[in-house]
């Protein structure tokens, strides 16, 4: 990077130079002059030729790098020139502009009460949420329960970048640096990596780390699996409560008019449907049967390979925790429609299909699919919630399944426009030609409508047997459509309760389990916040070219087989660094030989701070610092 110019001399309006030096130099002495403009002098010709200019990439690239530069590298005078404001004006960039106004508070002298002034008001209502009683509309109560804030996410996103964060805490200026820790995220540490640490991240690690070492010695008697359990159950009441004010915000006309509360809608989501027409007895038979139902064994969650290590070492999160912590990761398929629905900090699992949009963004990337064994994941797990199919993708495809003598034809993955409905459509079991082109085609002959709430569900003793029973729920609520064909085959919710009724009890079972399957093709299973990976519970880890059958694995380290591991390091050297994947197989091998091998891998690896100084046992202030130091270079 070129020397700046100082402020004095960037305030000169630079035509006046340029005409200064035309009327008292040769030629020569301009062209000098030309040659030896500062990287500032240059962009501002550049800028008065065209104020419009962005697609110029040296203006540009130029640009950029002052902005990541720290922040006395540029000056005042650069940044408050009319032809960079009407630049940054015309491209509408409001990261440029704050960056502009950071800088023309740090150069400031006479006047930095009023720059502060005016830089802390830009600030705080760009990048700060509203208090709820400055909000009115249901949308905006919405966006604030779930912690989703009115704000610029773009914005925010923008400022997610170590240079900025860098450069921020090496102004040491107190005010600017308490602003920005109240409106955005404070990054964890691990953010700069290959940066050398700000001094306040460098007091925070030394001091989280002795207060971790400090309760550590203090309770003793508590280990991690007793931790993560407490944990979960804080994030399980959070959840809940969450849960009960989105009901109560986005369903409050249903509510009103249904005479209905949230937790009423909850308790009727979390409770098997019993069947309401048909006879009791044939009610009381399908809830049975539907008891009997296994609908799937495992859940897979598809994630990017490089992000392996930190899934393992320290887990699973929803991209609102992503984000608070401003953790780098690929945004795949939520959307407006999805936080709205309840998904804003969670991490989904399938059963079955998996939103085609999820799966293109992480084709972009190097993939990794973690498949796993459903019992031992659930685990009375109080963050894990499920849902009868992903609200947020709209398939509209006909399924069929056989009822007795009858082809039931129905639509399960349909939302309404205004996102508060999952719809249900019936169709004819005969298809017929179109009068006009001759096409095959079923017509609509019934239609259910229900809110979405219903098909969010924590029971998960009961939970095949609820997704099950939920066919019923919208067969109870059908509607026949007037504006079918006149011609078109139809059948009621009377036909179809006198054919389950003709069924024998395997028949029964297998009708439902069908059902089951086709009701949950988009089905998620959902942890709340954060999920901590529970190793037992892994059955394959998978990328495009690779399987790794972490069972195989293990049996073959115990049998002095070392050929699944070493293509393991080669395959998915982000799993093999994680420290928490090693010490997992560690524990269940026995040969002494392929523990001393695991644990001279484990060695080479990075570990945090808190848990390298507990291995040492070192927790003296003074020891501490000095072997955060030695870290550090």
């Amino acid at each position: 990077m070129l020397p700046r110019a100082n402020p004095a001399e960037t305030q000169i309006p630079l035509i006046f130079r340029g005409f200064t030096v035309f009327l008292q130099a040769p030629f020569k002495t301009i062209r000098e002059w030309y040659h030896s403009m500062t990287d500032e002098e240059w962009a501002i010709i550049n800028l008065m030729k065209d104020p419009t200019i962005k697609y110029n990439h040296k203006i540009h690239n130029f640009i950029q790098e002052c902005m990541n530069a720290p922040f006395n590298t540029v000056s005042a005078g650069f940044v408050k020139h009319p032809e960079f404001k009407k630049n940054a004006e015309y491209h509408g960039d409001m990261r440029v502009k704050l960056w502009a106004l950071i800088i023309e508070y740090l150069n400031s002298k006479n006047d930095s009460d009023h720059q502060w002034i005016n830089l802390e008001k830009i600030l705080r209502e760009k990048l700060k949420k509203r208090p709820v009683k400055y909000v009115s509309t249901r949308r905006e109560r919405l966006d604030l329960c779930l912690d989703a804030g009115i704000q610029s996410e773009s914005l925010r996103k923008e400022f997610n970048n170590q240079n900025f964060f860098i450069n921020l805490y090496g102004t040491k200026d107190k005010k600017l640096i308490g602003l920005f820790k109240e409106l955005l995220p404070a990054p964890r540490t691990e953010f700069f990596q290959g940066q050398a640490l700000p001094e306040f991240y460098a007091e925070k690690e030394l001091a989280e780390t002795k207060s971790i070492l400090t309760f550590l010695k203090k309770h003793s008697e508590l280990n991690e699996g007793m931790l993560i359990k407490a944990q979960r159950k804080l994030r399980g009441k959070r959840r809940q409560q969450e849960e009960r004010e989105r009901i109560a915000i986005i369903y409050e006309p249903y509510l009103a008019s249904s005479g209905k509360s949230a937790a009423d809608l909850l308790k009727e989501a979390n409770s098997p449907y019993i069947p309401q027409g048909c006879n009791p007895a044939l009610a009381a038979r399908i809830v049975l049967a539907a008891s009997e139902v296994k609908l799937f064994t495992t859940i897979r969650h598809l994630t990017s390979a490089k992000s392996l290590k930190s899934i393992m070492d320290k887990g699973l999160y929803g991209q609102r925790t992503l984000k608070y912590f401003n953790i780098d990761f690929v945004s795949a398929a939520l959307g407006n429609g999805d936080v709205q629905d309840g998904d804003g900090n969670v991490i989904c699992f399938g059963p079955n299909k998996i939103d085609p949009t999820a799966i293109n963004a992480l084709n972009r990337n190097r993939k990794a699919e973690i498949t796993l064994d459903l019992n031992k994941a659930q685990q009375r797990n109080p963050c894990a919630f499920y849902k009868q199919r992903d609200l947020g993708w709209e398939t509209y495809s006909k399924k069929t399944v056989t009822l007795g003598d009858t082809q039931l034809v129905f639509s399960p993955n349909a939302s309404d426009y205004n996102e508060l409905v999952s719809i249900f459509s019936l169709y004819s079991p005969v298809a017929e030609a179109r009068e006009n082109d001759g096409q095959i085609y079923r017509a609509e002959i019934a239609r259910a409508t229900l809110p979405k709430c219903l098909f969010i569900a924590y029971d998960m003793e009961r939970m095949h047997q609820i997704l099950t029973l939920n066919f019923f729920r919208f067969i109870d609520a059908l509607q026949m459509n007037v504006h079918a064909p006149s011609n078109a085959v139809t059948i009621t919710t009377e036909d179809i309760y006198a054919k389950i009724a003709a069924l024998d009890d395997e028949a029964l079972r297998q009708f439902l389990y069908d059902i089951g399957r086709l009701m949950t093709e988009t089905m998620e299973y959902n942890f709340y916040g954060a999920y901590k990976m529970d190793f037992e519970s892994i059955l394959t880890i998978k990328t495009d070219d690779y399987c790794l059958n972490l069972s195989d694995l293990i049996v073959g380290l115990n049998s002095g087989d070392f050929s699944g591991w070493e293509q393991l390091k080669v395959k998915l050297p982000e799993l093999a660094s994680s420290y928490c994947f090693i010490d997992y197989l560690s524990s269940k091998v026995l040969d002494d030989a392929t523990k001393t091998k695991l644990k001279s891998h484990r060695e080479t690896l990075k570990l945090p701070f808190w848990l390298e100084m507990k291995e040492k046992n070192i927790s003296d202030d003074v020891a501490l610092r000095e072997h955060y130091r030695m870290r550090q270079t």
